[in-house]
This record gives C-alpha cells, sequence and structure tokens, in this order.
C-alpha cells in the first residue's frame, strides 16, 4: 500500500544519505504469506462476522475480488481456506492473524478473548 512505498522511499534516501547501514532486503510478500500462513497452521481467521480459531486446510491461493476495483478490475487478492478448530465450519477468508502473537497479547493484559 501507499504507507508501505513511503517507507521504502524514506529507506532508500537514508541508504544514500547514510550508506549501508540502512541497507535492506526486499520480500515478495506473497511468498512471505505462502510460507507463513502454510496448510496445518493453527490461526485466527476472520469468518465474515467474528474471529475464530481455526487451522489453514490449504496454502494461499489468488482469485478474482468479489468486488472489483473499477481503477484495476482484474486485481486479484489472496484467500485461505480455513476450518474452524471448535466445530468444523469451512470457510474461505482474506483475513488472517497469528495465533500466538494475538494469544501473547491478550494474556499481557489479562483477557482470553477480544
Amino acid at each position: 500500500g501507499g504507507s508501505q512505498k513511503c517507507e521504502v522511499a524514506y529507506l532508500d534516501m537514508m541508504q544514500e544519505k547514510c550508506g549501508q547501514d540502512w541497507h535492506y532486503e526486499g520480500v515478495d510478500v506473497v511468498n512471505f504469506l505462502k510460507n507463513e500462513f502454510a496448510k496445518g497452521k493453527v490461526v485466527n481467521a476472520f469468518d465474515g462476522k467474528q474471529w475464530c480459531r481455526g487451522e489453514l486446510l490449504a496454502r494461499p491461493t489468488l482469485v478474482s475480488r468479489s468486488k472489483p476495483s473499477p481503477e484495476d478490475p482484474n486485481k486479484k487478492e489472496q484467500v485461505l481456506q480455513c476450518r474452524v478448530q471448535s466445530h468444523g465450519k469451512v470457510f474461505t477468508t482474506e483475513r488472517v492473524r497469528h495465533r500466538d502473537d494475538i494469544q501473547k497479547l491478550l494474556h499481557s493484559v489479562g483477557k482470553d478473548q477480544f
């Protein structure tokens, strides 16, 4: 998005100004997501109504957007298939987050859930 482009532009400027102390390696986010959210990983996923704990059933895949943008009608989005641990419902979502990190945050503020 736009904020990331600004961050990268700032890094480039600082690298020109200050040298290799500001060196960075770009990472393709699609490859990162495929590795980070691999099949079998337990995550928190949004089922359209609420966040729930579930297991990823497949690696992220690219699909056409359900609501195409007028600026880029052919743009694809990443989706993941997930099975809810508590009752087994299977759904597709583009909204997942690391379960462990969220659980640690909740624990640190004394909550079981948001």
